[in-house]
């Protein structure tokens, strides 16, 4: 059985926009458990993407 692909993309902040999306010093919540849902390959290769310049 394979992993489900569905949860791979961070969570899109338009969606989201509760206050309780951020801690008090600023950091998006959401991405944590979203980061800690990927393996270490995974993680690497969504860090990867996210800091890439565009």
């Amino acid at each position: 059985m394979g992993r489900n692909d569905s949860g791979r993309n961070p969570p899109d902040p338009s969606v989201v926009t509760t206050d309780s999306t951020y801690s008090e010093d600023g950091v998006d919540v959401t991405l944590i458990p979203w980061m800690l849902s990927l393996t270490a390959a995974e993680r690497l290769e969504a860090s990867s993407r996210l800091c890439a310049p565009s």
